[in-house]
């Protein structure tokens, strides 16, 4: 076994010098940047409206998660006691409560313009308001994105409960406890932790949203840490102390929910996650067979309803005609260019969870102490907003590369930290389950290590590993912030592009950008999971 600790140390190198590349040294760049720009007093410079912003950030975040939970816990519970696990309705109301999540920001900006602007969808319906370019539509849109994402945990930890605990809902049913009852002491044990995680993420990415902010809240009226970074940084004269000092207050603010994200998920006493091939948990007889069949659809149509402003965008890309020379002209290299980022940042991050998981694989049993604090300089970078790394990275590597001229390598690194930990959680599973008997046996039949691996392990890992290669290249293709520091005009991807023509007014261009980059990103996801499956 003495090759398998030599890739084991290669993982390991590749793994760190990932964190501190990627996350040491811009961070340190920095809290350098602030603490010492001014000798030994902190670089901080109208406290006043730093503050007003931190303000505004955490109440917009506040709220976004109070409605997205108000909403989401009680349609993830009703489909979680509606429907059985792995049944067909089942798994379509779990594709049907994670598909919003997986459209692009910049494309759901585009489709709240679309609703809430003056000349839009409800001000031709009759419905005039003053949403657009207010704190409200901020909130909705985050509402839209997060409200399914929660009712899936829901959903999920409830199906959970059916298959661990069915005879305990059973005995209590027959002993004449009511449903507040049940939910009390059976079903809300085993949902809050799973819920109380959730919420905190969904915090977490409300203070670090960037696009929506930017294209619905008008960046001002709504000001938030994120939009504050980036006019810092590209609005008007160039003051990067000042965005540093931004930067730091959202770091800071991102620490505290980061850190019970962890604190949640490890009270989960199991992980939320429902595998395919999972035996359906046989809800008993509740009624006739119409009844359940009326219920099964009502639970399919409320999933739908997160859906259904997308909807909008569908409908006019069909009714006008946008595909003509002159537009797929414009597009060409933006589309090149997005193609890229999304292959290198997909290549990498799969690279990198890869040698992570590895790593995690050789230190599990071995170095249990070891393995948790791999686990949380792994999990760092989803408590860090991509626009502080951007702005860190641009301190930190700024003489060897010309923000201003545009950097390819910075957007894809950029994208890379920004979608590993996604990627890390979703192979992880494959380390906790290596078949080491099986490639001992190889071992010492004479395979080599690479031979044993491609025969043992490869069947397991090859679809795992397509699909978080799917999942990540898709979300680049719509990702803004990370993208956003490093553009030339020379470099300019999708994302950017159509916020360059909602800026400039061309709206009907910028639908069918809209929905070309949602093709683009659902087809790619879609088209991978569907070859794995």
């Amino acid at each position: 076994m003495r090759v398998p600790r030599v890739l084991g140390w290669i993982a390991f190198v590749w793994a760190m010098g990932f964190v501190a590349f990627c996350l040491g040294a811009p961070l340190g760049a920095l809290l350098l940047r602030v603490f010492m720009s001014s000798g030994s007093h902190p670089e901080f410079v109208d406290l006043v409206g730093v503050w007003t912003v931190v303000q505004a950030t955490v109440q917009q975040a506040f709220w976004s998660v109070f409605f997205s939970v108000g909403l989401g816990f009680p349609l993830g519970l009703w489909v979680g006691t509606q429907v059985s696990c792995g049944s067909r309705t089942g798994r379509a109301c779990e594709i049907l409560l994670g598909l919003p999540y997986g459209v692009p920001t910049v494309v759901a900006g585009l489709t709240g313009v679309l609703w809430l602007g003056r000349s839009g969808i409800l001000a031709g319906l009759g419905f005039h308001s003053d949403w657009l370019y207010s704190l409200k539509a901020v909130i909705l849109a985050h509402v839209f994105f997060n409200a399914p994402w929660i009712a899936l945990a829901v959903a999920q930890a409830r199906w959970r409960v059916a298959q661990d605990s069915d005879a305990q809902l059973e005995a209590a049913r027959t002993l004449g406890a009511s449903y507040g009852s049940r939910l009390r002491f059976v079903i809300w044990p085993s949902i809050r932790w799973p819920l109380a995680s959730q919420s905190v993420q969904v915090f977490n990415l409300c203070t670090m949203s960037f696009a929506l902010v930017l294209l619905l809240g008008g960046g001002p009226p709504v000001d938030t840490l994120e939009t504050a970074i980036y006019s810092h940084m590209r609005f008007s004269s160039l003051d990067v102390g000042g965005a540093a000092v931004f930067a730091l207050a959202e770091l800071l603010i991102n620490l505290v929910p980061w850190g019970l994200i962890l604190y949640f998920r490890g009270r989960e006493s199991h992980p939320v996650l429902i595998l395919r091939g999972n035996k359906p948990d046989r809800f008993k007889n509740r009624g006739s067979r119409a009844s359940q069949n009326l219920m099964s659809l009502g639970c399919i149509g409320a999933c739908l309803v997160a859906l259904l402003p997308y909807s909008a965008l569908v409908w006019i890309f069909f009714k006008q005609r946008y595909f003509n020379s002159d537009f797929a002209s414009e597009i060409f290299r933006p589309l090149v260019l997005s193609l890229g980022l999304a292959l290198g940042a997909s290549v990498l991050v799969t690279t990198l969870s890869i040698a992570a998981v590895m790593v995690g694989a050789l230190t599990a049993k071995n170095h249990p102490r070891f393995q948790g604090i791999l686990n949380l300089a792994l999990a760092l970078p989803s408590g860090v907003s991509v626009l502080v790394l951007g702005l860190g990275f641009w301190l930190a590597y700024g003489r060897w590369l010309d923000p201003f001229d545009g950097s390819f390598l910075a957007m894809v690194v950029l994208q890379a930290t920004l979608f590993f930990p996604l990627s890390f959680r979703m192979l992880w599973p494959l380390a906790e389950a290596v078949q080491l008997p099986l490639l001992e046996a190889a071992l010492t039949l004479g395979a080599s290590p690479g031979r044993a691996f491609w025969l043992v392990e490869w069947p397991r890992w090859r679809g795992p590993i397509l699909s978080s290669a799917a999942v990540v290249a898709g979300a680049s293709l719509g990702e803004v912030a990370a993208v956003s520091l490093f553009y030339s005009e020379k470099l300019i991807p999708l994302p950017l592009l159509l916020t360059r023509w909602m800026a400039q007014y061309r709206f009907d261009q910028a639908q069918g950008l809209a929905f070309l980059i949602l093709i683009l990103s659902a087809g790619t996801i879609a088209m991978v999971k569907g070859r794995v499956s």
